[in-house]
């Protein structure tokens, strides 16, 4: 299964594991300490909260393959859809 880990400054590790097999290509904060993914393989872009918790946003093209993903000074998230020619925009406040 995929993860992501946490390391404190004090050497603490902690996994977070995702609840399926994923493919992260980026990732990105946004205000409120979530972490986004772009996961290419699944077309899809995931959230992690701070807590570790998963949540899934499929996008609405087939075969996207989301790459970058970085937080625009409006406060959405843009991503590039890589095969599918698009630059998109997530709303960090949307739900799945």
């Amino acid at each position: 299964m995929t993860g992501i880990g946490r390391l404190t400054t004090s050497g603490a590790h902690t996994r977070f594991y995702a609840n399926s097999y994923s493919g992260y290509v980026d990732l990105e904060f946004d205000r409120n300490g979530n972490l986004w993914l772009t996961d290419n393989p699944q077309n899809r872009l995931g959230r992690m909260s701070p807590e570790g918790v998963y949540e899934w946003f499929p996008l609405p093209h087939a075969n996207s393959h989301p790459n970058e993903i970085a937080l625009g000074p409006d406060g959405n998230l843009w991503f590039v859809e890589r095969e599918g020619n698009r630059i998109g925009r997530m709303n960090p406040a949307c739900r799945p």
